[in-house]
């Protein structure tokens, strides 16, 4: 069950909840000058620096770049979906 604000959101199991945000849900490997665009353009819920770059986790509604890989969703996920709410879904 997703409560927010004390609003029902949506209720179902874990798995269903995590299978409606599926093919939202991208990983994208970028560079600290592009950081602060997709952070601005996105929700991002994961970033890792890594020796050829940074690594990031978002959400979109579409492929926010040619290189972006779609991403399983995880409970995290799940929550940046329904609570960031500094960032709408692109």
């Amino acid at each position: 069950m997703i409560i927010k604000d004390g609003h029902f959101v949506q209720m179902d199991t874990p798995s269903a909840l995590l299978k409606a945000i599926d093919g939202h849900v991208w990983r994208v490997t970028t560079t600290d000058e592009q950081l602060a665009d997709y952070q601005q353009n996105y929700k991002v819920g994961n970033i890792i620096r890594r020796g050829n770059g940074i690594d990031l986790r978002l959400l979109a509604n579409e492929k926010p770049t040619r290189k972006a890989v779609q991403a399983v969703p995880n409970l995290e996920d799940l929550y940046l979906y329904h609570f960031d709410d500094l960032n709408e879904l692109k």
